[in-house]
């Protein structure tokens, strides 16, 4: 038995293998940041810039409906971005971000495109509301985590570019 408490015979076995750090800058890291960031323009934009939404809503096809309404389908949304959080969070922790980023853009895609032809208050909530907020509950918080596994010491301002795009998409 070695010092280190590693059975072995022959010498060149007892290699230590030193755990490394995130890489601190380079094309490859900043290429991560600019994805986030375009993740985070996708969630956090689409959310701050529903006032738009809404008014095109109440001069348009959905005169009748309140204004409770109207924001209870940006609520649903934002609710669904902010909640589905805790659950994409452990999915991303466990290396499912691929998986994420696929049903993630797919239900933004599904949702606005239904979002399109939608002439009820009712599809409106369930395109708009559910589909692209679960969407983006996909999106946001890995966009999050992105950082921190690039960078330890120009971190807040890889966080910075990250969520400066919340104020750009929206």
């Amino acid at each position: 038995m070695t010092p280190e408490g590693v059975l072995s015979s022959d010498s060149s076995a007892n290699i230590k293998l030193e755990p490394q750090g995130p890489p601190n800058g380079g094309l490859k890291a900043w290429l991560q940041i600019l994805g986030a960031f375009f993740l985070y323009f996708n969630t956090w934009g689409i959310v701050s810039s529903y006032g738009t939404y809404e008014r095109h809503y109440e001069d348009s096809y959905l005169r009748k409906g309140g204004s409770f309404e109207l924001s209870t389908i940006g609520s649903v949304q934002a609710f669904m971005m902010v909640f589905l959080g805790f659950i994409a969070g452990p999915i991303f922790d466990k290396g499912y971000f691929p998986h994420l980023l696929r049903f993630g853009t797919l239900m933004i895609l599904l949702g606005t495109i239904t979002q399109a032809f939608s002439k009820s208050y009712w599809e409106l909530l369930l395109s708009q509301g559910l589909c692209v907020g679960i969407g983006m509950g996909c999106l946001a918080v890995p966009a999050l985590a992105i950082p921190p596994a690039w960078f330890t010491t120009k971190m807040p301002i890889a966080n910075g570019i990250v969520v400066s795009a919340g104020g750009f998409g929206g």
